[in-house]
């Protein structure tokens, strides 16, 4: 999607907390865990290699 001006929306932003998973977050964002490679795309220079890798505290962007 794309704002009025043609850039790129980026969506929103989650802070990851202790314990939290891609699977988990995708369920709470869009209702289904199944979801949580929509993330990790969106994220992968910052997670890295290893979907695994959350650190409490990463700001992870969730894609529309």
């Amino acid at each position: 999607m794309s704002d009025e001006q043609g850039t790129p929306n980026p969506g929103k932003t989650y802070t990851v907390k202790p314990g939290d998973m891609l699977s988990t977050i995708a369920k709470q964002q869009y209702g289904d865990p199944n979801q949580w490679e929509r993330i990790y795309k969106a994220n992968a220079v910052q997670i890295g290699p290893d979907p695994g890798n959350l650190r409490p505290g990463m700001v992870l962007t969730i894609p529309e």
